[in-house]
């Protein structure tokens, strides 16, 4: 039955895709060369070599990229990306309602709080379907099959990093297990019990509590969280504490001294590798040695830690880092929710070297660059950062301005179209106000060539070389024929 649900799933939505995406062959179509009737329709070659096909503003288009990765996009009722090299596909459907997608063998889809997830030719049997939280079913990677109705009762294998979940009567009795280590609760979290190799804990919330690690620590807690005491026995840090809350506490080991009072407000920490004050938690912190910080919340905040550094103010509004790898640099600077600014650059001997860079001014701009591509786009209506979905399905909606580069090849695009400018370096431009006015100069060709149009045709001018052609009325033309070059 699983597997049968799986694919009836997914043949619907994928049928349902493919009609809403049938118009596009139509368009794409209409001209096996580019052409440009401003937001009504148009085809290119953008400046990374993808064969762009419009029409509708942003509501369709189509994306043909090298390796014959290909977008399809009846924006915002659905897409589609295929991707034969790397064994891929991808579709929505009025996202972030449905999507599916594959992965080589592996196979997914989702469609609001129903989920579905199969293996394919690498494991057929395996599969799961689930509405969640309320029904559960598929076939684990032992080939055994699995139900379960929340809170009425059943079994849900490879859930919330268990290899699996059962349970009666929710929370009457819940019993889970990873590898060895099986857990059994009674009106949870009141009574439970977990034992496996080197483990064994139980407890009676709040009453009474403890843990067994083997080698590692002994637990225990009276009336939680009142009474809690700990044995550690790791090599290098052994000892005990205890905590009466919410009076007094301390730890003792070979390696630190911790002493609370009025737990957790003030805590002082004295060891080998890492001293700590709270006075009081959370509104004064300052620790040293392998976490050096400093907090006076929500004021100012400042922690380093390894290869990252840290400082916030007026938290959680204004924030700065900057992570250290062996061969570049990041930082980030962040105005919560209205500007961000991320860096990656490698410290040369000549200075920085840009090899990332991500700006977003909400809502109105955001700029990305990576190595030599760079997209400026206005508006942006997401305060934080890119949400694939959403690229795919909206983001062009509201995108009234983009700005593409790649090297010295540049495209604007304002409107949808009713305004483009393409330059491929200083060799070639196309220019077009929608439908007033296009004109073309193209020194890649030998002899160059250089046009003007009027009313798309009104009335216009050609010229490569000597040879020269004037257009007009759209039907007449006098003078030599030429081929127009492709942008």
């Amino acid at each position: 039955m699983g597997g049968g649900v799986t694919s009836r799933w997914r043949v619907g939505w994928t049928v349902a895709l493919g009609f809403l995406l049938v118009g596009g062959p139509v368009i794409a179509k209409f001209s096996p060369d580019a052409f440009d009737l401003g937001f009504i329709a148009s085809r290119h070659t953008d400046v990374l070599g993808h064969t762009r096909t419009k029409a509708l503003g942003p509501i369709w288009e189509k994306v043909v990229a090298p390796g014959d990765v290909t977008y399809t996009g009846l924006r915002p009722l659905g897409s589609r990306i295929e991707d034969p090299v790397g064994d891929r596909n991808l579709r929505d459907l009025l996202w972030p309602l449905y999507n599916d997608r594959d992965l080589g063998h592996e196979t997914s889809w989702r469609a609001g709080i129903f989920f579905g997830y199969g293996h394919g030719d690498d494991d057929p049997r395996r599969h799961r379907e689930w509405f969640i939280p309320f029904y559960f079913q598929g076939r684990n990677a032992e080939g055994e099959t699995y139900r379960a109705l929340f809170p009425i009762g059943g079994t849900i294998d490879e859930i919330l990093g268990r290899d699996s979940v059962s349970f009666v009567l929710f929370p009457l009795y819940i019993q889970t297990r990873i590898n060895e280590i099986e857990s059994k609760s009674v009106l949870w979290p009141i009574y439970s019990r977990t034992k496996g190799p080197g483990i064994d804990r139980m407890r009676v919330f709040p009453f009474y509590g403890e843990s067994h690690l083997e080698g590692k620590h002994d637990k225990r807690f009276v009336l939680w969280p009142i009474w809690n005491d700990v044995q550690y026995h790791y090599p290098k840090s052994s000892g005990s504490g205890f905590v009466l809350f919410p009076l007094y506490g301390q730890l003792n080991l070979t390696d630190q001294k911790t002493t609370w009072v009025v737990p957790p407000l003030f805590r002082f920490t004295r060891g080998e590798d890492q001293n700590l004050v709270y006075c009081p938690w959370p509104f004064v912190q300052w620790g040293s040695g392998d976490k050096d910080f400093l907090y006076l919340f929500p004021l100012y905040g400042h922690k380093q830690v390894g290869n990252l550094d840290r400082h916030f103010l007026a938290w959680p509004f204004l924030w700065h880092s900057r992570v250290t790898y062996p061969e570049s640099v990041q930082t980030r600077w962040m105005a919560v929710p209205f500007f961000i600014h991320k860096h990656r650059y490698a410290e040369t001997e000549g200075g920085k070297q840009t090899l990332a860079r991500y700006v977003k001014v909400w809502p109105l701009f955001s700029y990305h660059r990576q190595g030599e591509t760079s997209r400026f786009r206005m508006i942006a209506l997401l305060p934080f950062g890119e949400i694939q979905g959403v690229e795919r399905n909206w983001a062009p909606l509201w995108s009234l301005v983009q700005r593409t580069a790649h090297q010295d090849n540049v495209d604007w695009e304002i409107l949808w179209g009713l305004y483009r400018d393409f330059q491929r370096g200083e060799q070639a431009r196309y220019r077009s106000l929608f439908p007033l006015m296009e004109t073309w100069r193209d020194e890649r060709v030998e002899p160059p060539y250089h046009a003007w149009s009027l009313l798309k045709g009104l009335l216009g001018r050609e010229r490569r070389g000597e040879d020269k052609r004037w257009r007009m009325l759209y039907f007449f033309s006098i003078g030599d024929e030429m081929e127009r070059p492709v942008f």
